[in-house]
């Protein structure tokens, strides 16, 4: 037991001897037992796997898979939300995130939505450069990206310690997700040297993730007029509703608005399940999307 391997410890010294040892309580003997049978090396393995631990020291990972905690998330479940600072880093063992962002910069006096099929290139630029976009996405949830497994969100705001970092999307589950979590206490731990380095890996993974308003406005709007970003956006929205097999991890059709994910899947048709609520489907939402219940029950987001 513990207690007898405490004991043990204990000599006594002879004549004119004097005996020095050290004592561990039960928590901490308890960690050196769990480390010899190997009970963080799946953690551990997961943490060197990860871009956000790339380059730090074996020492830093085994101290962060000694601290991680694992948490299920449940789906649908609005983990972090725009405009707040996240008090974890996450890290996704199995499931899905969506980065949902609300749109927010209205095109009042901007001149884009007068912008018509025969408006000059240049007319269309110098409206787009106003900061301006079509008042069909003003306060309207898009969808910025996915992750997955082995990716992680919520770091920066962790890592920088003393300072708050605003997130600047909504991150949704899409199904039941087991993650890793670490708190600003865990993160506290590690050496100023491999802190900076996994600020650095962070900060490259959550720029990608999170665009700005004026960024996804870009990405609708390349290559296409006023009208045609309009219909390309309605016209995906109404194929979206017709789709009867669907895909769990889906993909985005060449083409479309990246609002708009399409799915296969050998299941019944959607018309066949019980639909149930969404956080954004009472919102106005022009994200679509295909959700996994707790229950197996499928959840969609309404346009």
């Amino acid at each position: 037991t513990q207690e007898a391997m405490l004991t043990t410890a204990v000599c006594t010294p002879g004549s004119g001897q004097q005996c020095v040892f050290l004592t561990l309580d039960k928590a901490n003997m308890q960690l050196i037992i769990d480390l010899a049978k190997g009970k963080y090396a799946e953690k551990a393995q997961l943490l060197r796997s990860i871009k956000l631990c790339a380059g730090v020291s074996k020492l830093t990972i085994k101290m962060l898979a000694m601290n991680v905690k694992a948490e299920q998330i449940p789906p649908n479940k609005v983990i972090v939300e725009q405009g707040t600072a996240p008090t974890q880093t996450y890290i996704i063992r199995r499931g899905f995130v969506r980065v949902v962002r609300k749109v927010q910069q209205s095109d009042v006096a901007s001149g884009l939505a007068s912008m018509s099929t025969v408006s000059s290139r240049k007319e269309v630029q110098e409206a787009s450069a106003k900061g301006a976009k079509p008042s069909i996405l003003d306060q309207q949830f898009v969808e910025v990206g996915l992750l997955g497994p082995t990716q992680f969100f919520g770091a920066v705001s962790v890592l920088e310690l003393g300072k708050s970092n605003i997130m600047q999307a909504h991150l949704v589950s899409c199904r039941i997700m087991d993650v890793y979590t670490l708190s600003r206490l865990d993160v506290g731990k590690v050496s100023y040297e491999d802190r900076e380095i996994m600020l650095t890996n962070a900060r490259k993974q959550e720029g990608m993730i999170v665009k700005s308003d004026a960024e996804i406005i870009a990405d609708f709007r390349v290559g296409r007029r006023w009208e045609g970003f309009r219909s390309n956006i309605m016209g995906g929205v109404t194929v979206q509703k017709q789709l009867n097999r669907k895909e769990a991890l889906g993909f985005f059709e060449k083409g479309a608005p990246s609002g708009v994910r399409s799915f296969r899947r050998d299941e019944p048709p959607l018309e066949e399940r019980s639909v149930g609520s969404h956080p954004f489907s009472v919102l106005g939402s022009v994200v679509i999307g295909y959700y996994e219940g707790a229950s197996g029950q499928q959840a969609g987001a309404k346009s």
